[in-house]
């Protein structure tokens, strides 16, 4: 029996499969599906479609009436939370005079861990988000957005967190700092879920992505061709950068820390009405 996963086709997603990708689950093949994650988000919602999904912790605290998070490959960490950013060189400012001229963000997505930690932070410095149109868009697509439309900003993430200053933009704001520096906890970006129709292959699971992280942290080159096939970027120092930066212990463990985080965020969207 084939064991579908679905991630997204960032280097921390396929790095951390990559052996499973090659080797498979308890012997028999794995397939892979890859979408952005907002389509992730998406078809977890609204179908539950794959067995194992890679999901933003926004969509994963509405999840669990079908989904179980998994303790191994996800995404949490410090200095890697997702970045408001303007189309030009220009000087930070206060961020609410900064919006009364800009009143459109692009978001990578409604149900991203980024655009909840965008909305926690507007409330929290008293900046109402119903006055600000927020527009999805494919996180890939946000800097060149960006270029023709000096009126918006963007909220980046994944790759676009190295390549934005090379693209002309500035950043406006760090949601990742702000996070830490109110909770000093890490960042929940996102986490590995199982549908509960698999939840005997739990533990099992959780120790086969632990391998796999073990086995490419020890020698990354097998799964180096797996990496770059679906990267959006084929540079190999952003492609090294966004692995060093996502996965890291909380990869291999969300450990008390982890989970003291992610309980943080779901408290402060149940404050903040935003779930």
């Amino acid at each position: 029996m084939k064991l579908d996963i679905a991630i997204s086709p960032c280097p921390n997603d396929t790095f951390i499969f990559g052996y499973m990708e090659k080797e498979g689950f308890k012997n028999n093949p794995v397939e892979f599906h890859f979408h952005d994650v907002e389509k992730l988000n998406e078809l977890a919602l609204s179908e539950q479609r794959y067995t194992v999904s890679k999901n933003s912790f926004y969509a994963v605290l509405k999840l669990s009436e079908h989904y179980d998070l998994l303790d191994s490959g996800g995404a949490l960490g410090r200095g890697c939370g997702p970045l408001l950013v303007s189309g030009s060189q220009e000087k930070k400012n206060d961020i609410s005079l900064l919006l009364k001229n800009k009143k459109q963000i692009l978001i990578p997505g409604r149900m991203t861990t980024a655009n909840l930690l965008l909305q926690l932070f507007l409330s929290d410095r008293g900046i109402h988000p119903e006055g600000i149109e927020l527009i999805p868009l494919r996180y890939d697509k946000i800097i060149d957005r960006l270029k023709t439309d000096p009126g918006s900003l963007g909220l980046i993430i994944h790759e676009e967190r190295f390549t934005f200053m090379k693209a002309g933009c500035s950043s406006i704001q760090d949601l990742g700092e702000w996070w830490e520096n109110k909770t000093g906890l890490p960042i929940p970006l996102g986490g590995i879920c199982l549908r509960k129709d698999h939840s005997s292959i739990k533990n099992e699971l959780e120790n086969a992505i632990r391998e796999s992280i073990r086995k490419a942290r020890k020698n990354d080159t097998p799964v180096m061709p797996f990496i770059k096939k679906h990267s959006q970027s084929l540079d190999d120092e952003v492609i090294r950068a966004h692995i060093n930066l996502y996965v890291n212990e909380f990869s291999l463990d969300t450990g008390n820390t982890g989970k003291e985080a992610i309980a943080a965020l779901r408290e402060a969207a149940v404050s903040a009405g935003l779930l």
